[in-house]
């Protein structure tokens, strides 16, 4: 069964997607359920896997929509990575491939870095990719993603 999904600027994976009542649904093999397929989640799942199957991160220290509290609300980060203390490491903001000035995010997307004192921030849309690091109290774009010490 043919799905139209955007192209995104990763390599190619395989996923399995399936329709029912609800609509079209992914399944996320992180979580280990079937999500609906909205464009922000075909980017998310998308990075999920170049984090794994390119990067080669651990799959086992990676959280999917993991809750957290800033400024007192409780809020959803797309893609947290952990080091190998169990500490958030790197967190990842995804958005959709139709959102155009992924800079936008970088608000919302540091201040969820910055309550949980992540070293790395990523934020996304499938097409364009930008990597900071946090250093010296500012964030430092980088020209690549971190290798995973």
């Amino acid at each position: 069964m043919g799905y139209d999904l955007p192209e995104l600027n990763f390599p190619i994976f395989e996923f399995e997607i399936v329709q029912d009542q609800q609509g079209t649904k992914i399944f996320d093999r992180f979580r280990k359920l079937y999500v609906v397929l909205t464009p922000e989640e075909w980017v998310r799942q998308n990075m999920a896997m170049y984090i794994t199957e390119v990067l080669n991160y651990p799959a086992s220290l990676m959280a999917i929509e993991m809750g957290l509290k800033v400024n007192g609300l409780m809020k959803r980060a797309d893609i947290v990575v952990h080091n190998k203390k169990g500490e958030p490491w790197m967190i990842v903001e995804c958005k959709s491939n139709q959102i155009k000035r992924i800079d936008d995010a970088a608000h919302q997307a540091s201040s969820y870095s910055l309550g949980l004192d992540a070293k790395y921030l990523v934020i996304t849309n499938g097409i364009k990719h930008f990597c900071y690091q946090f250093q010296e109290g500012a964030y430092q774009i980088q020209k690549s993603f971190p290798s995973y010490e």
